[in-house]
């Protein structure tokens, strides 16, 4: 087969497409979600005969012309009409969405941390002095404390706080960049991270300290623990595209993320501040528990009221 047969077997979606492609040079903003559908649709056919012609056709004219076909849908569908949204519109719903649109990479990664969590919590009730050497090997240095294995004495929650806050926004990084190698990484420090938190919890309730760990703890944790969880998202993504490309090269499928990799990275680091703002200010007042519980289920709620009610918004094409 040469290239000229490779594009007779193709003509209709990359005929359709030019038709489309040369009635709507600027793809109209009052256009219907269906027609855009459609027109995405014929464009992902042309990439992946692109694609083809490329690999068993390189440097031909025809494939050359295929490129210029792409490329020109590309502009419309994704420059002019998607991307256009103004600083209000990105963070009050994109930034959001680039964490709903995957909601079974979400879905699946809330139950692996959840499942960290019991089996932390089991652990430490179950196998105390294991547990504890597994904190211990983690940094936490559990016996240094007083008042308990986790240690929340007054004169020591600024050190704590600051601690944990650091060690977390490491596991949100390589969370994130796990992605590159498969997943494997980041779902193992999604297990570690939520198993050590249920390790800590239980051992520092057993010890009495279960007031002094929530008051160090909720108000700025369950922000933390979010962005963990978005990070993984991310990473999960990333791995998903390199393990199942579909009709694309596996480069051609991670430039097709970019875009909201990028959301979840802002998202990630504009809630990391926000929480190390509420940890400086706020929880280093070791506030009364129940003012600790509505400060950090406030925050946390808002976060992920806004994944689910703003995340799952589509823009309106005007």
């Amino acid at each position: 087969m040469n290239i000229q047969q490779f594009l007779d077997k193709n003509e209709t979606v990359l005929n359709e497409l030019e038709i489309q492609t040369s009635a709507q040079q600027k793809l109209s903003r009052k256009a219907s979600l269906t027609q855009i559908m459609s027109y995405d649709y014929l464009y992902r056919k042309a990439l992946a005969v692109y694609a083809l012609a490329r690999q068993y056709f390189p440097g031909t004219q025809g494939t050359q012309n295929v490129a210029d076909l792409v490329a020109s849908s590309h502009e419309i569908i994704y420059k002019d009409t998607i991307r256009k949204e103004n600083f209000r519109q990105i963070i009050t719903y994109r930034l959001f969405r680039s964490v709903y649109e995957v909601k079974s990479m979400l879905l699946f990664t809330v139950a692996v941390e959840l499942l960290g969590l019991i089996a932390g919590i089991l652990w430490a009730v179950l196998d105390t002095s294991n547990a504890v050497s597994f904190a211990n090997a983690s940094g936490f240095k559990l016996g240094t404390f007083h008042g308990g294995f986790y240690g929340t004495s007054v004169s020591l929650r600024t050190y704590v706080a600051a601690f944990i806050f650091t060690h977390n926004i490491q596991i949100a990084i390589f969370a994130f960049l796990g992605g590159l190698l498969l997943g494997v990484p980041t779902i193992y420090l999604l297990v570690t991270n939520s198993l050590l938190l249920g390790v800590l919890g239980a051992l520092e309730f057993r010890a009495g300290g279960g007031i002094s760990f929530i008051r160090l703890i909720v108000p700025h944790g369950f922000l933390e623990m979010s962005c963990i969880t978005v990070a993984g998202v991310a990473g999960l993504r990333i791995a998903k595209t390199l393990i199942v490309p579909g009709e694309h090269s596996r480069y051609v499928a991670l430039t097709g993320i970019i875009n909201p990799l990028v959301d979840s990275i802002g998202l990630v680091s504009i809630t990391l501040v926000i929480s190390g703002l509420v940890e400086a200010l706020v929880t280093t007042y070791y506030l009364n528990v129940v003012v600790a519980l509505f400060v950090g289920l406030s925050l946390g709620g808002t976060f992920w009221f806004l994944i689910i009610f703003q995340g799952r918004k589509v823009k309106a094409i005007q």
